[in-house]
């Protein structure tokens, strides 16, 4: 998850009674469906929710505001980065390539994940009083601009059919799975959509998903346009 990412899943958790936290809500608050995993992914990592998505004890801890805050969210923060502070005194005082490499070896990360995973804990060390407010920032992604209704493209790059594009798909080893009937379609590795048939866990968990896509579809992409993703 990105510090922006972070920082609104925080704004969220520290703002509302959350009764349950699923991937269905935080798409109601325009988070992407990846994202939305993400950030129910990351209230369990800091144990503010429990396997179920369901608050702890200390959910309602983040409501807190000042000294007190910062204090309840420090305790959140070392337990939940125990290992970190287990092999480390002050993780959040170390320079960056050591945290990075900290980061490596207690959380077996690959480098591409450590690069995110850095930047959200030290700004998660900025609500715990560790780091100076505001001291980590993250350059939000632009949204693509548009003109006359239609998408930007490359200059020069061919208009493909959706034929075309379910054959690069396929050939690339995803497997399209229709979410909305000729409103959405979801491409995935095909290795995934054998689990979902054969892992009962990974079954339920799709379920979910689908379900907050349709959700999705239903409240952006109307049954008369004809759309897919």
């Amino acid at each position: 998850m990105s510090v922006p990412g972070i920082e609104k899943v925080m704004n969220i958790a520290s703002s509302r009674n959350l009764t349950e936290a699923t991937i269905a809500l935080f798409m109601g608050y325009e988070f992407r469906p990846a994202d939305a995993g993400l950030a129910v992914s990351a209230l369990k990592f800091l144990n503010v929710v429990d396997d179920n998505g369901k608050p702890t004890s200390d959910m309602e801890k983040l409501r807190l505001k000042g000294d007190a805050g910062k204090q309840a969210f420090e305790k959140i923060l070392r337990t939940a980065y125990k290992k970190l502070f287990d092999a480390v005194d002050n993780p959040h005082q170390l320079p960056s390539d050591e945290l990075h490499n900290e980061m490596v070896v207690q959380y077996k990360l690959t480098p591409r994940v450590a690069r995110t995973a850095v930047p959200v804990f030290l700004k998660l060390c900025e609500y715990a009083g560790l780091k100076e407010e505001g001291s980590i920032t993250s350059k939000k992604r632009q949204p693509k601009t548009e003109k006359s209704g239609k998408k930007a493209v490359l200059p020069g790059a061919p208009a493909r059919s959706a034929k075309e594009l379910h054959d690069i798909a396929v050939t690339a080893g995803f497997s399209p799975i229709r979410v909305a009937e000729g409103r959405m379609v979801l491409n995935v590795p095909s290795k995934l959509k054998d689990k979902l048939l054969d892992d009962d866990k990974v079954s339920a968990d799709w379920s979910v998903l689908r379900k907050a896509l349709r959700e999705f579809a239903d409240k952006y992409i109307p049954e008369n346009e004809n759309g897919s993703s």
